[in-house]
């Protein structure tokens, strides 16, 4: 870099792993390889950087001893265009949260909901349709993900076949649905799984393998009958102090009037679904609700 250039800044994320014998072989022999297609510092450095990040995450373990970043995997997720590790992931899901619901959407599309919620600043997409088969599901999943141009985190409710399929960000598990351990297994350790969660001692059970809990209803819901009764935003207060390193999603009746109010607690995500959908103009609803839930924050 020329002198009267500020120094660039490679920042990452802490990855909790032992499993790093290699390392640097593995950054300096990668470096070099970058050189053969002559891109710049920055870009060679930034490259390498990633890569090294994904094989970290995706360490190979073999016997008692320390592992290595697993450098084909690394690659793999790369060319698939999967690449995103579970850490990025989860510093994506914060804000506005919004999960499609056919049976308040006056007759728009999955795919038009989330047109307009990430249109409208939404972080997080979530599909949930009980009416559709599971062929329709995966039908919809997919267009959702071809007709974002820079797709935020994307969802799917429930089915972690689907989310398969589609190649979502995640799945979202409810007490019905497939065990969450059982999730991980199919999803890999980059996927993420969240589990709703109405109390502190199911929090406790889903814990091992969440890597958000969805919290709620928090102030009672329409939308689901199943849902329980409010629980209110103390129970946010409550699971975030017990589990602070676990992302918390807020749920349930949330919308303008009280979104900043879960912000205030701690909630990292307010999702919502009437609010938006059911909404005249859906992106602007979506961006008051983006606006309010970032006051609440400080933001």
């Amino acid at each position: 870099l020329r002198q009267d250039q500020p120094p660039a800044r490679f920042l990452g994320h802490r990855i909790h792993t032992h499993h790093t014998h290699g390392t640097g072989c593995l950054l300096s022999s990668t470096l070099a390889a970058y050189l053969a297609v002559d891109p710049s510092l920055e870009e060679m450095i930034s490259e390498a950087k990633h890569l090294l990040t994904l094989a970290l995450e995706k360490a190979v373990v073999v016997g008692q001893g320390r592992g290595y970043p697993d450098v084909f995997a690394a690659v793999n997720a790369l060319s698939s265009g999967d690449s995103r590790t579970h850490a990025e992931r989860l510093a994506l899901l914060k804000g506005v949260y919004v999960i499609t619901d056919p049976d308040l959407a006056r007759g728009r599309t999955p795919v038009e909901i989330a047109g307009a919620a990430q249109a409208g600043g939404a972080g997080i997409l979530q599909l949930r349709d009980k009416h559709l088969s599971r062929d329709g599901l995966v039908q919809a999943a997919q267009d959702i993900r071809e007709a974002a141009s820079a797709p935020p985190l994307f969802i799917v409710n429930d089915r972690v076949d689907v989310a398969m399929a589609a190649n979502a960000d995640g799945v979202h598990l409810g007490p019905d649905d497939m065990r969450p351990g059982d999730a991980r297994y199919l999803l890999g350790p980059d996927k993420l799984i969240g589990v709703s969660t109405g109390t502190l001692e199911e929090a406790r059970a889903a814990a091992p393998y969440a890597s958000y809990f969805g919290v709620g209803a928090i102030f009672g819901s329409k939308t689901k009958l199943d849902a329980g009764g409010p629980v209110g935003v103390e129970r946010i207060q409550e699971i975030k102090a017990a589990f602070p390193h676990i992302p918390v999603v807020a749920i349930g009746g949330i919308n303008r009037d009280n979104i900043m109010e879960v912000a205030r607690a701690g909630a990292d995500a307010a999702a919502v679904v009437s609010a938006v959908v059911a909404a005249p103009d859906m992106a602007e609803a979506t961006r008051e609700l983006v606006r309010r839930f970032a006051e609440g924050k400080g933001t």
